[in-house]
Order: structure tokens, then sequence, then C-alpha cells
């Protein structure tokens, strides 16, 4: 199955139907062992299986389109690179709003830290450290 050996993280549709993650555990006659990391389970799989690699390089076109990784690898990098500075800011102070005025009826101080994350690149500062 493509060199995929022991050790390696794979994705794959389990028996329920739903796509997991799971670790090779053997490979014997073409056929992949593959215990999945949520229930430890053990499923012989033949076929479909996907590297996390080869899932990144799949189109998700509602979460993550091409159109967004084509330039710069992380969606506010893709913002940034499309909008003037000004309406940039303005994507910035849009954030900053949207998780200050929800703070109290969703997330609380995890929205005020998003909101600080946006103020930052706002004040010119990356947050992520590039």
């Amino acid at each position: 199955m493509r060199g995929l050996k022991e050790g390696d993280i794979v994705w794959y549709t389990n028996k329920g139907g739903h796509v997991v993650a799971g670790e090779i555990k053997a490979t014997i006659d073409g056929a992949s062992l593959v215990q999945d990391y949520i229930t430890n389970e053990v499923t012989e799989i033949t076929n479909d299986l996907l590297t996390l690699q080869e899932c990144i390089t799949v189109e998700d076109k509602v979460n993550h389109p091409n159109h967004y990784t084509s330039g710069a690898i992380e969606v506010i990098d893709y913002i940034k690179d499309q909008l003037t500075p000004e309406e940039f800011r303005g994507a910035m102070k849009f954030n900053i709003i949207k998780y200050v005025s929800r703070e109290k009826h969703k997330n609380g101080d995890e929205d005020l830290e998003k909101a600080q994350f946006y103020l930052n690149f706002l004040l010119g500062d990356d947050p992520r450290g590039k």
C-alpha cells in the first residue's frame, strides 16, 4: 500500500463510516492492521488509507479551499496578501469587535484572547512570532 509501514499515521474510514486517524500496527499481504486513536480498536484495512500529508492536499472546498493556500498557508496571511493595508486593519478591527462583543455570551476569556490576538496584529505585532 504505497510504501506505508508500521508506525505510520493514517486516516481511514472505520466500520461506522467515520473518517478517523490511526496508526499502522502491521502490514501483511497488502493489508494493514490499523489501531484507531480513539477507540484503540484494530481494523484490517485493504484500501483507502491516506497519510496526513495526503489529507492536507485533498481539497476541502468548504473549510480549506485551495485558493486559501495557494500563497501563504494560514488564512490570515492569505487575507493580508489580498487586502490593502487599510482593508486589513478593518478586518482586524472587525474581529476584535466580534470577539469582545460575544465573550460574555459564548466563550468568555477565550474570546478575549482571540480579540487580543487580532489587536496584536492591528498593532503590527504578529502573535505567531512570524
